[in-house]
């Protein structure tokens, strides 16, 4: 049966299920409050977007790793940034990344913007039960350079809400995120050099403001 290219699609009808089933009317226990702290900077400029983000996986209090991955490759074009849930966001994160190339393969073109917009609305749709629970939401930055918008494209950052509706951002031209420009000058890369630096020391200051607690940042 032809699947237009939706590989999510295609999961769904072989039973995959996203996310957990969680009884209607389920709480969580008295006294839980789940701790939030992730940071995640996206930076427009005139040559595109740069995206950075602390490494510090947490439960609770307790720093579990420091080296996780927080801003991930989709494709050439695009990248998440996640914050919340690290096991529901890496699965957002795998299942896009075969999504994308899936539609690639089998429709022979690139998926269009919008295309992946709604991809990425309708996982993070898909755990809407989990979010209300408070245990396992997922709030993404997606970035994406457009090859479609004019002859030398654009860097877009899009924000999301819990129930997957992207929210657009600056927007601005350039080459593509996450410095994957083929011909860059010395100018450029100083430039990029610069903001790099910059958002470096954006989060170094947000991790030593919480130092003392190691469950944000």
């Amino acid at each position: 049966m032809p699947h237009d290219g939706d590989f999510f699609g295609l999961l769904k009808e072989r039973g995959y299920s996203f996310g957990a089933d969680v009884a209607p009317g389920s709480s969580l226990p008295e006294g839980f409050r789940p701790t939030e702290g992730t940071t995640i900077l996206a930076v427009n400029y005139d040559r595109g977007v740069l995206i950075a983000g602390d490494r510090r996986a947490t439960a609770g209090n307790a720093v579990i790793h420091d080296r996780a991955d927080k801003v991930l490759s989709i494709d050439d074009h695009s990248v998440l940034a996640i914050s919340g849930s690290p096991a529901i966001a890496y699965e957002i994160a795998r299942v896009l990344e075969h999504t994308f190339q899936y539609y690639r393969r089998s429709q022979l073109q690139e998926l269009s913007l919008e295309g992946k917009l709604r991809r990425v609305s309708r996982l993070i749709r898909e755990n809407l039960p989990m979010t209300l629970q408070g245990i396992g939401a997922v709030i993404p930055i997606f970035a994406v350079y457009d090859l479609s918008d004019g002859p030398e494209g654009k860097g877009k950052i899009f924000f999301y809400d819990a129930l997957g509706a992207p929210l657009p951002r600056l927007r601005r031209r350039g080459p593509p995120v996450a410095g994957l420009c083929d011909q860059t000058s010395v100018h450029d890369n100083l430039l990029i050099f610069q903001l790099r630096n910059g958002i470096l020391k954006l989060i170094q200051h947000s991790n030593l403001a919480v130092h003392s607690d190691s469950g944000y940042g």
